[in-house]
């Protein structure tokens, strides 16, 4: 695979495109910045993720809590649209 797409409800695409850099040791290019590089006639873009340390146990263990929470919250603000649905289908 070759391109992805940012899904922002998720709320974490930087810190998933920065894990994908730093696991598989590849740089990430924004399309965005390829194609102002390429009107600008510049040479080469940069790449918006490298790769980096890899983190440690207990900052995976944090990042996954404040994954939960704010899951736990989207998911709370959504329920009323989802109910709505559901009775729209039922």
């Amino acid at each position: 695979m070759d391109c992805f797409t940012q899904y922002l409800p998720n709320r974490y695409p930087s810190f998933i495109l920065q894990s994908i850099a730093t696991e598989f040791g590849v740089e990430i290019y924004s399309e965005h910045e390829i194609v102002d590089v390429a009107k600008e006639g510049e040479e080469a873009p940069k790449p918006s993720y490298i790769p980096g340390d890899k983190p440690t146990s207990e900052e995976i263990a944090q990042l996954r809590a404040d994954w939960r929470k704010e899951c736990e919250a989207f998911d709370r603000e959504m329920e009323p649209l989802w109910a709505q649905e559901r009775e729209a289908t039922g």
